[in-house]
């Protein structure tokens, strides 16, 4: 859109912003390297708009501002967007809920936990019954 705005293509447009970030890398100063921080400028100033009028949007009720947060987010979603959060674990962290297996491995399975469950249920009455020191 930017480069049919100025009477030109989208192709020689990204060369001559090409050209521009390369003069501003090593130092040089010329026309090319006003193009991309003129470019910059635009969409800093396209944006700040929209923040300003999302903002109004919270006192003046008549204005809808869910396309201006959809295109805030999408075209800054680090600025402009809520992190998710992470997915609390299934089972309260003892794995998944469901999960399909063959017969045998859930009796190789189910051997495990009632072996582990046994061991812990012996160690603490073990424990239990052990003489309290002094």
């Amino acid at each position: 859109m930017a480069a049919a705005l100025a009477g030109t293509t989208e192709v020689r447009l990204q060369g001559w912003l090409r050209r521009g970030r390369e003069a501003i890398e090593q130092g040089k100063r010329s026309r090319y390297t006003e193009l991309p921080q003129d470019v910059e400028k635009a969409k800093a100033e396209y944006q700040m708009g929209l923040v300003e009028l999302s903002t109004a949007a919270i006192t003046d009720k008549s204005l809808n501002d869910k396309p201006i947060r959809w295109r805030l987010s999408v075209a800054s979603p680090k600025d402009f967007t809520v992190p998710r959060e992470a997915p609390v674990a299934a089972g309260n962290g003892l794995g998944p809920l469901f999960e399909l297996v063959t017969p045998e491995q859930a009796r190789s399975r189910l051997d495990e936990k009632l072996a582990r469950f046994i061991e812990e249920h012996d160690n603490a009455e073990a424990a239990a019954a052990a003489p309290s020191p002094g």
